[in-house]
């Protein structure tokens, strides 16, 4: 299956995206503003690539940082259901991408190569044990989360 890989390293302002095929054929590793004008420019990037290189499925993988990864992956889900191919988003742990970036030891740590090692993370097929982005999960078990955390802050006091 042909297969598009992009790997996002989020930041307050900007994400560095990096889209890849199986065989580590880069198409783009370039930043795109952290709002939705910024992700209407990366969903017609990665539309041109797909209608050009005929790919079957997308995988993108974006490293949790925080806050911050949310509300791309949540906008990413919604808007690329117009690609009419499978897209499957995986909010990554960063400690994650943290351990696979030790099997590059020659690799200086910058914004476009942590897209890249995202990206590659995908490729191998790292996410392939974790569950895809569900917006509406991923706030129901944030709130589930807190709420338990400070039940349990208050009953410690």
């Amino acid at each position: 299956m042909n297969t598009l890989y992009i790997g996002i390293d989020v930041s307050t302002k900007n994400n560095q995206v990096c889209a890849m095929n199986f065989n580590q054929k880069i198409f783009f590793n370039v930043s795109f503003s952290n709002n939705p004008d910024g992700c209407n420019v990366l969903i017609t990037t990665v539309t041109a690539f797909v209608d050009k290189e005929k790919f079957e499925k997308i995988i993108i993988a974006a490293e949790s940082t925080s806050v911050y990864d949310f509300h791309v992956c949540a906008y990413l889900t919604e808007r690329l259901s117009i690609v009419n191919i499978p897209v499957v988003i995986y909010s990554v742990n960063a400690k994650s991408i943290a351990n696979y970036r030790k099997s590059y030891i020659e690799m200086e740590k910058s914004d476009p190569g942590d897209a890249y090692l995202i990206a590659d993370f995908a490729r191998i097929g790292r996410c392939n044990k974790l569950r895809p982005f569900r917006a509406a999960q991923h706030i129901a078990l944030k709130r589930l989360t807190f709420k338990n955390f400070s039940m349990f802050k208050k009953k410690k006091l």
